[in-house]
């Protein structure tokens, strides 16, 4: 028998897996032009990044469906090539999109010295993003149990959900290039210093003795 959290996640679920498939019917039906506007190529970056997102929240709900009655290898390998099949048609589409159009900008300058190799380093820019809004997502999800939680609560969950969320936010709005580049400020280094700073609290409550925590969802 179903209990609330396991029908709320189902739910949820389900939810996220139509949303992904519309997602991308809209991602492969709307076309750029050759020289598309920057909210243009947004939108379409916007697009390749989430459906996969919301795909892998499906694939969870799924294998936690299948894992009430049938757990087993088959169930959790299923749900490991799910998650590395969604990531790496993210990767393809941001390669794809980094070096469609932003490698155009170094190779009109092709005569001057140095443009064909940072049109190639669209390619690693491109997976950079990919990391970026992965990364933007986990922290996010990660903050709503952690907001609940004992040992950590919302001086810890407000923070991560909004780095994850401004770390999304400024990598989509100045796609294919890095948001310093453009005008925009580099959140790197608050991302990394928030989790030197959680690694640290993590580490000091291991530490402490008679450490308790309560299942909170």
């Amino acid at each position: 028998m179903l209990d609330s959290q396991q029908r709320q996640l189902l739910v949820i679920g389900g939810a996220c897996g139509v949303a992904s498939f519309v997602l991308y019917v809209l991602l492969i039906t709307l076309s750029l032009s050759d020289a598309p506007s920057p909210y243009e190529l947004s939108r379409t970056f916007l697009l390749a990044v989430t459906f996969p997102v919301l795909g892998i929240i499906f694939s969870y709900a799924l294998y936690t469906l299948i894992a009430l009655e049938r757990q087993g290898a088959a169930n959790r390998l299923a749900f490991l090539f799910s998650v590395a099949a969604l990531t790496i048609v993210a990767m393809m589409f941001a390669i794809l999109l980094a070096v469609r159009f932003g490698a155009k900008a170094y190779l009109s300058g092709i005569a001057q010295p140095g443009s064909l190799l940072r049109a190639l380093r669209m390619l690693d820019m491109g997976l950079d993003v990919v990391f970026d809004v992965f990364l933007g997502w986990a922290m996010m999800v990660i903050a709503l149990p952690m907001y609940r939680h004992t040992r950590l609560g919302a001086v810890w969950a407000v923070p991560s959900f909004v780095l994850g969320l401004l770390l999304i936010a400024l990598n989509v709005a100045t796609f294919p290039f890095p948001p310093a580049t453009k005008g925009l400020f580099d959140i790197g280094p608050a991302i990394g210093v928030y989790n030197l700073l959680l690694s640290v609290r993590v580490m000091m409550v291991g530490l402490k003795k008679n450490s308790t925590t309560t299942s909170e969802t």
